[in-house]
């Protein structure tokens, strides 16, 4: 029986071993960006009888911020099935020593991997270059300066600890409100700014969602789908 696109997809989610080929003098940390990824897919899509190509980006205006999202699709050649994965990046207002194009490339690369990173299951969520590991960081710290220090200090370290989603909490945000769009007909834009405005208190980016109130707007978006597809089928 023939491999359906589904099949081949896991085949190399599971063989896939993406190397971090590039290295953050700065930093000094190994990551792996969407080319890395994308060397490494070619022997197993030829196994597979599949490919994988990077639509054109297109930008989006939420929250009086632009994102760059980035589109990957993935065919079975032999039955020409399709799959497609969408991931988003914020473009920076400004960004030191960098000009307009380089900034909208440095987030287009980002939504790449990351929109890669989705379709293949990797989890670069521990990585260096992750907004995980730079939170995980500052949280580490204050904990680090013991417990002699005073309490006005120790308060002041605590707001500073503000923890927002990570990039996969984020996708999960995007995704949901992406589906509950479809199902009523509506713009993306419309609907991620009606919930920034309305739900987060005009919070003006997702990125900046506090990890406490990640469950409570997820389980709110989730019943939103329901309802609308509850709806859709009457």
């Amino acid at each position: 029986m023939a491999n359906t696109i589904y099949k081949k997809l896991l085949n190399i989610q599971r063989d896939l071993k993406a190397p971090k080929g590039q290295y953050n003098n700065f930093g000094k940390y190994s990551y792996r960006n969407a080319e890395d990824i994308m060397e490494a897919l070619k022997p197993l899509l030829v196994e597979n009888n599949a490919i994988t190509y990077i639509e054109d980006d297109t930008i989006e205006y939420i929250g009086q911020r632009y994102y760059l999202v980035a589109t990957i699709s993935f065919v079975d050649i032999e039955t020409g099935e399709k799959i497609t994965v969408k991931a988003r990046a914020r473009e920076e207002e400004n960004r030191k020593g960098m000009d307009g194009s380089q900034i909208t490339g440095a987030a287009s690369s980002y939504a790449r991997k990351y929109a890669l990173s989705g379709l293949f299951l990797i989890d670069d969520n521990k990585d260096a270059d992750s907004n995980e590991y730079h939170k995980q960081n500052d949280q580490q710290k204050p904990k680090q300066q013991g417990q002699q220090q005073q309490q006005g200090n120790q308060q002041a370290q605590e707001q500073n600890q503000v923890r927002y989603i990570d990039n996969i909490q984020y996708q999960e945000i995007n995704d949901l409100i992406s589906d509950i769009a479809k199902i009523k007909g509506m713009q993306f834009d419309t609907l991620a700014n009606y919930v920034l405005s309305e739900k987060l208190k005009g919070l003006q980016d997702f990125h900046r969602v506090q990890v406490g109130d990640y469950e409570v707007l997820k389980n709110y978006l989730t019943e939103q789908l329901a309802k609308a597809k509850a709806k859709r089928g009457n």
